[in-house]
């Protein structure tokens, strides 16, 4: 009995000590222009962003799984999304016109800082920029998404992980209207 006590009290110390990982999280509204209502079928593209770098030290694939983020959170609202191995501007707005793609995401990872935060109680950084072009009316939206660890974790969790329901929302902000079709 006593033994099972301990047990009980360790495992309620050491989630306690854990808490969350994302000790707080803002979406930073930029420029938002109106954009016309879709169908559910517009074709979507999200660029892939240059990987984070914290001064020289770069985090090779950062870039790849802020994209995916992306593209999982439009995907509840369009069906055609698709990621482009590419970060130019120009050169996706080419490839959006080979795929007759409308709607445009750039993300822009401003900041990534992954520390031991459990080692060294410094916590992770995070700051994303994601930008959504209409190209067929030449519009724009824009929100930052930044976040941040708690300076003291169990786990060494790395910073994809703030990307969370607040970035989620902040993206579904971008994405203009959707037209339904009607039910047979």
């Amino acid at each position: 009995m006593r033994l099972a006590t301990i047990r009980c009290f360790g495992i309620a110390f050491v989630l306690g000590l854990s808490g969350c990982y994302t000790a707080g999280a803002a979406i930073e509204r930029g420029e938002f222009q109106d954009l016309t209502a879709r169908p559910a079928d517009s074709k979507v593209r999200v660029a892939t962003p240059e990987d984070g770098a914290d001064g020289k030290l770069r985090y090779p694939g950062s870039g790849r799984l802020v994209a995916e983020a992306v593209r999982n959170a439009v995907l509840s609202t369009f069906v055609d999304v698709q990621v482009v191995g590419l970060s130019d501007r120009t050169l996706c707005e080419k490839r959006c016109a080979e795929d007759d793609a409308h709607l445009l995401i750039i993300p822009e990872i401003v900041r990534w800082e992954d520390h031991a935060t459990n080692w060294s109680g410094t916590a992770d950084k995070l700051r994303v920029s994601v930008s959504l072009f209409d190209l067929a009316e030449s519009k724009l939206r824009r929100i930052t998404f930044t976040a941040h660890s708690t300076w003291w974790n169990v786990t060494d969790d790395p910073p994809e992980y703030m990307l969370d329901d607040v970035f989620r929302a902040g993206v579904a902000s971008l994405l203009p209207s959707v037209i339904r079709s009607p039910s047979p």
